[in-house]
């Protein structure tokens, strides 16, 4: 049973979060503006203000991709340093599905549980749970597929406290930091 229900879950998470985020990186192309929630458009273009030279914290985002958001995402960068990384595929070439800072955080994101689940000391039947919770319920499949930055983060969080309950407090610190 455990056999199956895994490739259930790999089967809902590619039909739930890969494929609707790759289809809507590829509409991007023709406007980077849609198909994607504002996180994923503010981390690309404070990227490439990063890239010229500018301070993302200060730069403002009014033209562009922005341009059509509420004010409040074209003046801010919300994330820590950290995130301008997702960013960089974007800024670098602006026309490959495959920038899309989506494409990143779901890899950051499955790189991240798959320590972590690596790590626990769980049954593989509750692996198999942790990473339907994370990737194929719609609550984080639509937050891959949409653009949250939220599943890489929490992803980071399990394999923080997995590290951390493996009493390895420095690498716990040092990545939930």
């Amino acid at each position: 049973h455990l056999r199956l229900r895994t490739i259930l879950v790999l089967v809902v998470f590619a039909a739930t979060a890969l494929v609707p985020m790759t289809v809507a990186a590829i509409r991007r192309a023709d406007d980077p503006g849609a198909h994607a929630q504002s996180e994923v458009i503010i981390v690309e273009e404070a990227a490439q203000a990063t890239l010229h030279g500018h301070d993302p914290y200060v730069a403002e985002y009014r033209e562009g991709p922005l341009s059509e958001r509420p004010v409040a995402t074209q003046v801010h960068f919300p994330y820590l340093p950290a995130m301008l990384v997702f960013g960089i595929p974007r800024a670098a070439d602006a026309v490959s599905p495959w920038s899309d800072a989506r494409v990143w955080f779901t890899a950051a994101a499955l790189v991240a549980a798959g320590f972590g689940l690596a790590q626990t000391r769980a049954a593989p039947a509750a692996r198999i749970r942790m990473f339907q919770v994370l990737f194929a319920l719609p609550t984080g499949a639509l937050l891959l597929a949409t653009g949250g930055v939220d599943i890489p983060v929490i992803a980071m969080l399990l394999a923080t406290a997995t590290l951390a309950r493996s009493e390895r407090p420095v690498a716990a610190g040092v990545l939930g930091g």
